[in-house]
């Protein structure tokens, strides 16, 4: 085009120019995904051991309030189907009334080793069991240790 008697230059982007453009954004695009999995995977783990501690305080306030004059506690299924943690009431989980069961699902990513089974003694919240649940997934482990007193640590 002329203006004035004078080719002018149009402003635009090469080829290359958007290629590399392209490159570097698909690059952090890929890091950033990288990224978001990791933390998906540790949110996972942190709210199965929170859904654990606040199972095993739960189990352990009703048997030092001394509902309905029983042992509470709280097993870990991890095999059954579908895996899930029981509150349960009675002197162990197979000594239980499965009418007052509650069950909450476990996420299917994690894994436990340990303990699998916790039972508080009514009115002193004594643990029956003392000992330290471990809950995995493939990279990171967290573990929950409940003593003889029946103090949960996390």
């Amino acid at each position: 085009m002329k203006e004035n008697g004078k080719i002018s230059k149009r402003s635009a982007f090469t080829l290359i120019e958007i290629v590399i453009s392209v490159g570097i954004l698909t690059t952090l695009a890929g890091f950033g995904l990288f990224v978001a999995v990791d933390q998906y995977k540790n949110y996972v783990l942190t709210s199965e051991r929170n859904t654990v501690v606040s199972l095993l305080q739960k189990a352990r306030g009703r048997a030092l309030n001394n509902i309905s004059e029983k042992r509470h506690g709280v097993a870990i299924q991890p095999t059954g189907k579908p895996s899930s943690y029981v509150l349960f009431r009675g002197l162990s989980y197979s000594a239980r009334d499965p009418i007052y069961d509650e069950e909450v699902p476990v996420s299917q990513a994690i894994s436990f080793s340990g303990i699998t089974e916790f039972t508080f003694k009514q009115l002193s919240g004594d643990a029956l069991t003392a000992g330290t649940v471990t809950i995995s997934t493939t990279e990171k482990s967290l573990s929950i240790a409940v003593n003889s007193e029946g103090r949960i640590t996390w």
